[in-house]
């Protein structure tokens, strides 16, 4: 699984308890780094993403590219965000189910 989160105490808790649960992760801070470890490994069968990314890329950026370049790659949104559209109006629509 690959976890994208900008924040490393969120990132970190994640993929501990993954671990537990047998997992192995994949880590990576931005989406930039996200992007490069897909593109460069086929062995991710899961990415897991914070939908809220400061920097170049947006989450929903990130999310549109790999729709667009992993069809078939099961994506999980997570955010401290209220992701549904009647509560937080300004977010970008990635077809997410809430």
């Amino acid at each position: 699984m690959l976890v994208l989160d900008d924040q490393p105490d969120v990132r970190q808790t994640l993929c501990e308890q993954l671990h537990q649960l047998g997992y192995l992760t994949l880590e990576a801070e931005t989406g930039e780094q996200a992007l490069q470890m897909l593109n460069a490994s086929a062995d991710i069968e899961m990415f897991i993403s914070d939908l809220m990314l400061p920097g170049n890329l947006s989450g929903a950026e990130v999310i549109q590219h790999v729709r667009q370049h992993f069809p078939h790659l099961p994506v999980l949104l997570i955010s401290g965000q209220d992701l549904r559209p009647a509560h937080n109006p300004q977010l970008p629509d990635v077809g997410a189910v809430t």
